[in-house]
């Protein structure tokens, strides 16, 4: 499975977690990085090492690759698979389109839920045939790529403000080991902070050390 397939089956399953209803429905272009599967929250899950990767990932998802989704205008769409094919492509020139619509593929998440019993078919969409029922009826086991799909509890339960920093298990300016018995925003030994923050602006992602947003350029303040 390459990096495509892993944001689309995450993509579908924060959707279907949320609401199975929005997998029918229209979203912008900045909703997918910014909220619905923003990269430092689901960097580890999608294994993702650099920030670069996925930014790839999703312009090749946007761009059509693989027969996903659609953009509208198809005008945005057609740049961006232009931007694909380039010598040296700018994987986050999709930040330039963020008011543009995304319509996911239902025969794409169709052909996703028949092979996992993860997902009950959102209303409308299962077929009314015997056989359309036959394909969502639940496996008698689960299987290995049924685990992947699985909804995780960890980005539902906890605020994305105070989740730490991925492998905040050490402090990443002075490198000492964190307390783990309790929740932790600054680090003991040193006073830096460890915690992810958002832009006051836009709700992108901070790192700890930044002081203006990477996207929009607004001061960080205090987080």
């Amino acid at each position: 499975m390459d990096d495509l397939e892993r944001l689309f089956e995450r993509l579908v399953e924060v959707l279907a977690r949320e609401d199975p209803s929005r997998l029918r429905m229209p979203f912008q272009v900045s909703e997918l990085y910014q909220s619905i599967i923003p990269y430092r929250r689901y960097r580890n899950q999608l294994q993702f090492d650099t920030n670069q990767d996925y930014e790839m990932a999703v312009l090749r998802l946007l761009a059509g690759e693989g027969g996903y989704l659609t953009v509208e205008p198809r005008e945005v769409q057609q740049q961006l698979a232009e931007e694909v094919q380039a010598i040296n492509p700018n994987p986050g020139v999709f930040r330039e389109f963020a008011a543009a619509r995304v319509v996911l593929n239902t025969e794409a998440i169709r052909n996703l839920m028949s092979t996992s019993d993860s997902y009950a078919p959102p209303a409308g969409m299962a077929d009314k045939t015997p056989e359309g029922a036959a394909r969502y009826a639940p496996a008698p086991r689960v299987t290995p790529s049924t685990a992947q799909l699985q909804p995780s509890t960890e980005s539902a339960e906890t605020p994305p403000k105070l989740r730490p920093q991925a492998g905040a298990d050490r402090c990443p300016q002075c490198s000492a080991t964190l307390p783990h018995d309790r929740e932790v925003s600054f680090c003991p030994f040193c006073g830096d902070r460890v915690r992810v923050t958002h832009c006051p602006r836009c709700g992108c992602d901070i790192e700890p050390r930044w002081r203006f947003c990477a996207d929009c350029g607004a001061p960080a303040g205090d987080g």
